[in-house]
C-alpha cells in the first residue's frame, strides 16, 4: 500500500522484487484505514483477501466493499453474479528457473530483472501496468490488461521492446542471472472472485505458455524471448497488419493435459525457420552413431573439438545444448570449461545414442557452414551427418 503523499521508490530496494501489485491511496479515512489495518492483519470479520486493484465505479452494484479511496476487493453477495470481464491475458515464464546451481540470491535476482523487464516493455509499449491485474507465481507472471488496451500493442512494440529490456538485463548480469522468457498471448472472458481469477481463458493461455514446440524453439535459439499466441490471436490482430510480422510466425499444433489447439510461434530477432532443418539426420540413411572409450586419445581429440565450437565456450550457451539432451540431469556440472565438457562427453559415451545427440544439439545452435562444428563431424563421423 502506498500512503497519500509517499512513493513506490521509497520502498527499500531488497524489497522492491516482490513487490508485484502496489495499491496508491489518495487519501485515507479513519474509517478506511481501521478496516485497512484488520484486512493486513486478516481480521476474521473483514471480507476476502484481495484479489486486485479495482477502480471501476459500477464494482459497488457487484458486491464490492471499500476500503477507501482507490482500494477496493470483491465481496460476493448472494443473488449477484460474479465480476465478468473481457481481458488481453499475457503471461511469461523463465526457462529454466529451477535450476540447481542457483542460489537463493540469484532467484531474487532473476525475479526483479522479469518483473523491470516486462514492466518496461509494457511502459514502451503504452500499456497502462498499473490498471492491470496482476498475479505472481515464482518464475512467472499472469497480467490481465483491460480490453479497452488496444490488442495491437502486444503484437507490435511489446515483442520488441521486451526483447531489448531482457537483455540489457543479461549484459549486467552472470550466466546464473540470466533470463531466457517465454511468453504467451491470448484475450477472452475472465471471472474475478474472492480469491484472484477464473475462466477457459486463463487455462488456454497457461496450457500455450507450456506447450513444447515453444520451449524447444527457445532451447534451440540463442533469443532471450519465444512467443506464443492463440490462434483467434492471430487471426483476428495479427494476421491482417504487416506491421505485426505475421510471416515470422509458424503454426504448432498445442497438447498441453486436456487442452488441445493450435498456437503460433515466433521468436523475435531469431526468426524461425518454417521446417527445422531436416538434413541433420536424414531419414534414408541412418548416422551409426560413434563408440567412444573415456580417456582414449580419440576421447579427448573430440573433447579438443568441442572446446572450439562457439556454443560450447559459454556457461550459458553449453546450457542450452545440454536441456536438448533427454540424460542432463545425469551430467555433473563442473567449474572450469574443459572439465565440465569434459563430464558432458563422458555422460555422452554411457548412452548408446548420447554422442548422436549432442552433435544434433549443437548444430541446432551452429551455422551449417561452422567449420569447428566439421572438424567435429570429421572427428566422429569421416565428414558430416
Amino acid at each position: 500500500m502506498i500512503l497519500p503523499g509517499r512513493s513506490i521508490d521509497e520502498v527499500p530496494s531488497n524489497l522492491q522484487p516482490f513487490c508485484a501489485s502496489p495499491y496508491h491511496l489518495s487519501n485515507v479515512t479513519a474509517a478506511a484505514a481501521e478496516n485497512l489495518i484488520k484486512v493486513l492483519t486478516q481480521d476474521p470479520l473483514q471480507v476476502g483477501p484481495a484479489v486486485a486493484a479495482v477502480r471501476e465505479p459500477r464494482l459497488a452494484e457487484s458486491g464490492v466493499a471499500s476500503l477507501g479511496a482507490g482500494v477496493s476487493r470483491l465481496s460476493p453477495v448472494p443473488g449477484v453474479s460474479r465480476l465478468d470481464e473481457h481481458k488481453t491475458i499475457c503471461t511469461v515464464d523463465i526457462k529454466g528457473y529451477g535450476s540447481g546451481s542457483r542460489t537463493r540470491l540469484n532467484y531474487v535476482a532473476l525475479r526483479a530483472g522479469m518483473y523491470t523487464s516486462v514492466q518496461r516493455a509494457f511502459a514502451e509499449a503504452e500499456i497502462p501496468w498499473d490498471e492491470c491485474f496482476r498475479q505472481d507465481v515464482g518464475d512467472s507472471i499472469l497480467v490481465l490488461v483491460p480490453g479497452s488496451v488496444p490488442k495491437g500493442a502486444f503484437a507490435g512494440p511489446l515483442p520488441i521492446a521486451l526483447v531489448a529490456a531482457l537483455e540489457a538485463h543479461n549484459r549486467r548480469h552472470p550466466v546464473e542471472e540470466r533470463i531466457q522468457l517465454r511468453l504467451a498471448l491470448h484475450a477472452g472472458e475472465v471471472t474475478f472472485d474472492e480469491n484472484g481469477v477464473a475462466g477457459h481463458a486463463v487455462i488456454q493461455a497457461c496450457r500455450l505458455l507450456n506447450a513444447q514446440p515453444l520451449k524447444d524453439a527457445l532451447a534451440s535459439s540463442a533469443a532471450t524471448l519465444a512467443m506464443i499466441c492463440s490462434d483467434w490471436f492471430y487471426t483476428e490482430v495479427i494476421k491482417h497488419w504487416p506491421e505485426y510480422a505475421p510471416e515470422t510466425y509458424r503454426r504448432i499444433t498445442v497438447d498441453v493435459k486436456e487442452f488441445s489447439d493450435v498456437g503460433w510461434i515466433r521468436t523475435p530477432g531469431h526468426e524461425l525457420p518454417a521446417v527445422r532443418n531436416a538434413e541433420v539426420v536424414p531419414a534414408a540413411q541412418p548416422v551409426q552413431a560413434p563408440v567412444l572409450r573415456a580417456a582414449s586419445p580419440e576421447f579427448f581429440d573430440v573433447v579438443d573439438a568441442l572446446e572450439e565450437i562457439p556454443c560450447m565456450q559459454g556457461e550459458h550457451s553449453r546450457t542450452l545444448v545440454l536441456e536438448q539432451l533427454r540424460f542432463a540431469g545425469n551430467i555433473r556440472y563442473l567449474p572450469t570449461r574443459r572439465a565440465h565438457v569434459t563430464s558432458i562427453l563422458r555422460t555422452c559415451c554411457d548412452y548408446e545414442t548420447g554422442v548422436l545427440e549432442l552433435v544434433q544439439g549443437i548444430s541446432h545452435l551452429e551455422p551449417p557452414d561452422s567449420i569447428p562444428l566439421k572438424r567435429l563431424l570429421s572427428l566422429l563421423f569421416g565428414g558430416s551427418l
